[in-house]
């Protein structure tokens, strides 16, 4: 039985290795954005309620909601990436 050497060249290695770091660049940047994420929630929660109850009318009650749908929708769209499918129809 004939066995076949097959040797890896200098060039595959390096691009092998930048694909792996880019890959972790990008895992370690994404965490990164829903950790700011949370916190740009957390503050802008804490800041339509103190809003709100700080001065209560119409008119910051509407700011203060939209204060806080703002950074849950954008911790939303940041979270929904994780989990969406895709299928080939």
């Amino acid at each position: 039985m004939q066995t076949l050497d097959v040797s890896i060249s200098e060039n595959f290695k390096k691009m092998t290795v930048r694909a792996i770091l880019a890959i972790a660049l990008f895992v370690f940047t994404y965490i990164l954005l829903i950790c700011l994420s949370l916190g740009l929630t957390i503050i802008s929660a804490y800041g339509g309620l103190m809003l709100i109850v700080f001065r209560p009318s119409f008119i910051t009650l509407m700011l203060g909601a939209g204060l806080i749908s703002m950074a849950v929708l954008v911790l939303i769209f940041l979270v929904k990436f994780i989990f969406k499918k895709h299928s080939i129809d």
